[in-house]
């Protein structure tokens, strides 16, 4: 093996720790505003949020989720590209990441929805959601004959609520797919999609399925390809400059959007909450590769746990949140220590999850990653 292949394997077995901690602060982010805007402003459960509505930019954690999937993507990935023998490595790679401790909560939920029907919320029994959650593919997107009309926020439905994010995910890992398979094919297809995602910028109404197949949001795993090339081929000169830009304007776009005073389109929102993110990710990303800078321990355990937590932080808030209302503690104690308490708890059980459940499942499936390697390696020889 040679020595830049052996950098290649150590490189991906030890993730770079402000990688980590921003996966943590995003996936908090997600989980402090799902819990103020979704939990605590119900009238049927608090009625006001105590926090006074600052995490109402929170749901800018999965902008910076898709930036850092784009990065992460070609970080690691980009050598395999046009190199269509790595392909199996590379599908089986990004299945085990994404859908063993995914399927196991969906089917949690469906089987919370079976025994409690209430909780569910009507379409979630409909074979093409069902069947479109298991994949992560929106087949409702290809077959509905609504699919033309404009997309409202049940356009296309998703079992687990927050699943919607993993759909976009799946598309890219697809499209990067086809650049490994064929390098050319792959950049005309990328260069295509990108193109129709950023074309969609200029259509104030957008219809269900150019909603999904080209959303701006997509621009974002360009973003983060760009920062990862970046990282990896100009040497940022001012990587503390780039860090500290980054962060500010991720910052300011969300005071902007919290106070609400801005004219600014939401698709722009999401822009510079995507310029922002990727600054950031090529500064620290940098430095840590400079030695300059370390995420500690705690932001890093949250980090490996980031996934667990983002699937499962939506239903416990809602059982919580029930909890709190059936024994009265939603009345008896001051909101913003129900909202404290309920914020540890769900996060204390993501990182468990990760740890007792995730984290062996990921286990097995890097050995069964490593043992499919060998035997594809002793058959081809």
């Amino acid at each position: 093996m040679t020595k830049s292949a052996n950098a290649n394997d150590q490189r991906k077995r030890n993730p770079l720790t402000t990688i980590q901690g921003g996966r943590a602060i995003a996936a908090l982010l997600v989980l402090l505003f799902h819990l103020s805007t979704n939990i605590f402003t119900k009238q049927k459960y608090w009625n006001s949020d105590p926090t006074n509505n600052i995490f109402a930019f929170g749901h800018s954690g999965v902008h910076f989720f898709f930036v850092l999937s784009g990065f992460i993507i070609f970080f690691i990935h980009g050598s395999d590209i046009g190199h269509r023998a790595r392909l199996w490595s590379y599908t089986l790679k990004r299945f085990v990441r994404i859908y063993p401790i995914y399927w196991l909560v969906l089917g949690v939920l469906l089987l919370i929805y079976f025994v409690l029907p209430s909780f569910s919320r009507g379409f979630d029994w409909n074979t093409s959601t069902i069947i479109s959650s298991i994949a992560l593919v929106h087949f409702d997107a290809i077959t509905l004959h609504t699919t033309w009309t404009v997309c409202s926020n049940e356009g296309l439905h998703t079992v687990l609520p927050v699943a919607w994010t993993l759909y976009h995910e799946i598309l890219f890992y697809l499209v990067f797919a086809v650049a490994i398979f064929h390098r050319p094919t792959g950049f005309v297809a990328m260069a295509l999609w990108l193109l129709a995602s950023a074309a969609s910028l200029l259509l104030s109404d957008r219809a269900c399925t150019l909603t999904f197949f080209a959303t701006p949001l997509h621009l974002l795993f360009a973003m983060g390809i760009g920062a990862c090339w970046l990282v990896q081929t100009q040497n940022v000169k001012f990587p503390r400059l780039f860090a500290a830009a980054g962060v500010a304007l991720f910052i300011c776009t969300g005071a902007a959007e919290d106070v609400g005073t801005t004219n600014i389109s939401a698709d722009m929102l999401d822009m510079l909450y995507g310029i922002g993110s990727a600054l950031s990710i090529a500064g620290f990303v940098t430095l840590e590769q400079q030695g300059r800078v370390r995420a500690p321990a705690v932001l890093r355990l949250l980090g490996d746990a980031s996934y667990s937590t983002y699937l499962i932080h939506f239903p416990l808030l809602s059982l919580f949140a029930k909890i709190f209302v059936r024994l009265g503690a939603a009345s008896a104690a001051p909101p913003l220590l129900s909202f404290v308490l309920i914020f540890g708890m769900v996060a204390a059980i993501g990182i468990a999850v990760h740890l007792y459940i995730e984290k062996p499942l990921l286990k097995f499936g890097t050995l069964y990653l490593v043992n499919s390697a060998a035997a594809r390696q002793t058959a081809s020889t």
